[in-house]
């Protein structure tokens, strides 16, 4: 049963099968936020140390611009293993 904020309704008798739906349902909510919490936390936390790659390739590339590419691209992973 997922949560209804609606529940109990106004004035209504309480009723325990509800009652323990809705905590039991909350609980999920909170277990699920814990979760994504914890995935959130082992991502990279700053990518904007990774600056713009910036060169001009010739017909055919030099291997010093595809070298650029490829440091690049380590940086890049690297700021991702963090």
């Amino acid at each position: 049963m997922p949560f209804d904020p609606s529940l109990p309704g106004d004035h209504s008798p309480l009723i325990s099968a509800e009652m323990r739906g809705q905590l039991n349902a909350r609980d999920a909510d909170k277990a699920s936020h814990t979760e994504v919490a914890g995935a959130i936390a082992g991502t990279a936390n700053n990518m904007n140390a990774v600056g713009d790659l910036s060169v001009s390739l010739s017909n055919p590339p030099q291997q010093w611009e595809v070298q650029a590419i490829v440091d690049k691209m380590n940086e890049l992973l690297a700021a991702l293993r963090r």
